[in-house]
């Protein structure tokens, strides 16, 4: 509960009435104050909060640039900005230290929707550069519905030159739909099970004219997750045998 603003500082009675969540750490990192939107951002009330340090929050790996940075803050008298991971929450946030006679002032807001798309673009630049000259084809879709992001050079050549990215494998491949692969896709996106199978037999429209060719796979599905470990798509991956 957020104390009467009688009982406040000045200080703590303006925290309060922002947006952002409010921290006041002392000199042993203990966290000595927090307002009603710090204690949402991390998911803890006041009391718990009082009984934590600043570092039973953050990422270990993260710790020493952070302290480092938070360090600085204290000995220069300068305002310092890092961007904070908080595992136990999968959640990113844009932190302000400012220096106060307490210790430090921490400003917090979440940034987990920006970190998700820094990360989400990064990992779709080290896929395209890591496969796309692959001797095998390989494609990533992403989402429940299987949508085509990227297809390597083997795998078009595959498809016969055809622009599928931005379809879904239903639309691209609609004679999939009654030999069970759609459903594989399913399955993998679903539990995060990799799927792999030699030999397999499919009916296939190389061309995408509406000819059906029997061709044999070694196919392999593997799930991707994003940086907070949950699936976000499916590395595909078949060699023509």
């Amino acid at each position: 509960m957020t104390p009467s603003n009688r009982n406040l500082p000045a200080t703590e009675i303006l925290a309060e009435t922002i947006n952002d969540g409010f921290l006041l750490i002392d000199p042993d990192w203990k966290i000595i104050y927090s307002n009603h939107k710090a204690q949402q951002l991390l998911q803890l009330s006041s009391v718990e909060l009082s009984t934590r340090s600043l570092w039973d929050l953050i990422a270990v790996d993260s710790n020493a640039t952070v302290q480092r940075e938070f360090d600085r803050a204290i000995q220069q008298q300068v305002p310092v900005e890092v961007d904070v991971f908080y595992p136990g929450l999968f959640t990113w946030h844009e932190v302000r230290a400012a220096p106060s006679p307490q210790g430090l002032i921490l400003i917090m807001r979440d940034i987990t929707d920006r970190q998700w798309l820094v990360h989400s673009e990064a990992e779709r630049t080290f896929l395209r550069n890591l496969f796309i000259d692959a001797p095998v084809a390989m494609a990533v879709t992403r989402g429940f519905q299987h949508e085509l992001e990227f297809v390597n050079n083997q795998g078009k050549k595959l498809i016969g030159g055809r622009e599928v990215e931005g379809l879904t494998m239903r639309e691209a491949f609609p004679e999939l739909a009654d030999q069970g692969i759609l459903e594989i896709l399913d399955h993998v996106y679903q539990t995060g099970e990799p799927y792999q199978i030699e030999n397999r037999m499919v009916q296939f429209d190389r061309n995408g004219n509406g000819v059906l060719e029997e061709v044999h796979f070694n196919i392999s599905y593997q799930a991707l997750r994003g940086f907070n470990g949950t699936i976000s798509g499916i590395l595909n991956i078949s060699l023509e045998v």
